[in-house]
């Protein structure tokens, strides 16, 4: 069946028209699904998230203006709507550049002059026009950058209390201009104490935004001033990633979450079990062949 999931109330009455039968539970793969999903949740009454609650996620600038709501680390961050010529004047060099609903860095580009912030705010808007039939009206947002070494958590929540699955490291350091995933490993490195530290700081957002169930994924940078949320997400890692769970799981990163839904029992989570996978950058435009050697 085909649904527009930008238009997730269209879809929701596609999706229940079509139903015969009641489902045991509703999950989106990627945030594209997630308020369908919501809608289709409370319809049923069945556990699941409310669409405000993934809205506040999924939204860039929705998600920063919680961030600063909460106390917690927050890069100084604007708006932009109209004229690009100039950054906003209370934000200072170097800048990152966003658009507002899209996942897996597309369009994110940071920008160290005036020139590149033109350009960057150009080719975002771009990116963000084939993507999203919303974009003149969603606008972009545009924050400091922040430096530091980056990490990924992955998680279910399960009333509202967060367990962690796996701390991912990110070794290569991510500095932009792009910010395209290249090698996730885990367990992490970093201090338990540090740890603990980023898990509370993601359950508090969830909380704030009223998340209580289901899979996150969260990416994070860690510097001297401490632990900086990027983004929150009420979904899984994306892409092929979640394979680098399986040891940790002893079943698919899928299969877990579909339990998790359906209320099944879970397995203990091997927080010990190594695994990395690395994400094949791609350095310009072209047409992929195949993979020799």
């Amino acid at each position: 069946m085909a649904l527009p999931f930008d238009r997730p109330r269209e879809a929701f009455e596609k999706a229940v028209n079509a139903l015969e039968t009641p489902p045991d539970a509703v999950l989106a793969v990627d945030d594209a699904g997630l308020e369908l999903a919501a809608l289709l949740n409370q319809h049923f009454g069945l556990r699941g998230n409310t669409v405000g609650s993934v809205r506040k996620l999924r939204d860039k600038l929705e998600f920063r203006r919680l961030l600063a709501a909460s106390g917690l680390n927050c890069p100084a961050f604007r708006h932009v709507g109209g004229s690009a010529d100039r950054p906003p004047s209370a934000l200072r060099l170097p800048l990152v550049v966003k658009p507002r609903r899209l996942n897996a860095s597309r369009g994110v580009i940071r920008a160290d002059t005036l020139a590149g912030y033109r350009a960057a705010v150009e080719r975002a808007r771009r990116i963000q026009a084939r993507a999203d039939r919303d974009a003149a009206r969603l606008g972009l947002i545009v924050e400091e950058f922040i430096p530091g070494d980056e990490y990924a958590l992955e998680g279910v929540l399960t009333e509202g209390r967060l367990q962690v699955l796996a701390l991912f490291d990110k070794p290569e350091r991510l500095d932009g201009p792009y910010f395209e995933e290249t090698i996730y490993v885990t367990p992490s490195g970093l201090p338990a104490a540090v740890q603990a530290a980023i898990a509370e700081d993601v359950q508090h957002v969830c909380r704030l935004a009223g998340l209580t169930t289901g899979p996150v994924h969260a990416e994070i940078r860690v510097n001297g001033q401490g632990i900086w949320l990027i983004e929150v997400a009420a979904r899984s890692i994306g892409g092929l990633c979640g394979r680098a769970l399986r040891h940790a799981l002893g079943m698919s990163l899928e299969e877990f979450i579909l339990r998790h839904a359906l209320g099944h029992a879970l397995p203990e989570v091997n927080h010990d079990a190594g695994a990395g996978v690395t994400m094949i950058p791609v350095p310009h435009r072209g047409i992929y062949c195949g993979v020799r050697g």
